[in-house]
């Protein structure tokens, strides 16, 4: 495994154990703000990262792993919820183009989103953007369009869309397949 985050210029900032409620796409309670145990797990990943942003700053983040249904949907919504509520403008981007749940996960449609953008050649505004109940939090939703397994994304295209929602947003966090799909490398490269 540090093998293959190396190849692909990754750090492995740590692990969560896997939460307690044995539900493992549920929808996120965005109303709980006391810290159990999963809580504090996510209040101390955001307290890393913000550590390593005065260090070197960045806009956007990729959430990843080394397989399928392993947790990196939850974590993804979860740190982005836990930054919204602390006061950043944040988009949630939904690339896990094999297994996107976002949408499910914040109760939100998924007619038009990401896919939409990187293969239909639809122009981004924000209406693509999706409210959650989160004043400070956004969702890009996967989008309709299927992507085919092995169709790989426009590596400009993505760094053109991350960049211009990091012109208005805080932090964009990316929810992006697993580490075996190889459009995970373009999306590396197109975050800070």
């Amino acid at each position: 495994q540090e093998d293959l985050l190396q190849s692909l210029g990754l750090d492995l900032i740590g692990t969560i154990r896997p939460l307690t409620s044995g539900k493992p796409r549920m929808a996120i309670d965005l109303t709980a703000k006391n810290l159990d145990t999963n809580g504090k797990a996510f209040y101390d990943l955001r307290a890393y990262l913000e550590y390593q942003r005065v260090k070197k700053p960045f806009r956007s983040l990729l959430i990843t792993s080394f397989g399928s249904e392993a947790g990196k949907s939850t974590v993804a919504s979860n740190l982005a919820a836990n930054y919204a509520l602390g006061g950043d403008e944040v988009v949630l981007v939904d690339a896990n183009f094999a297994h996107a749940d976002q949408h499910d996960r914040f109760k939100v449609e998924n007619k038009a989103g990401l896919t939409d953008l990187l293969f239909r050649d639809h122009a981004y505004d924000n209406n693509y953007l999706q409210g959650t109940l989160l004043k400070n939090l956004s969702l890009l939703p996967v989008g309709s369009y299927q992507i085919e397994p092995f169709q790989l994304i426009d590596p400009l295209k993505i760094t053109g869309l991350i960049n211009g929602m990091g012109m208005e947003n805080n932090l964009i966090i990316i929810d992006g397949p697993s580490l075996t799909d190889l459009n995970t490398r373009l999306l590396a490269a197109s975050a800070d």
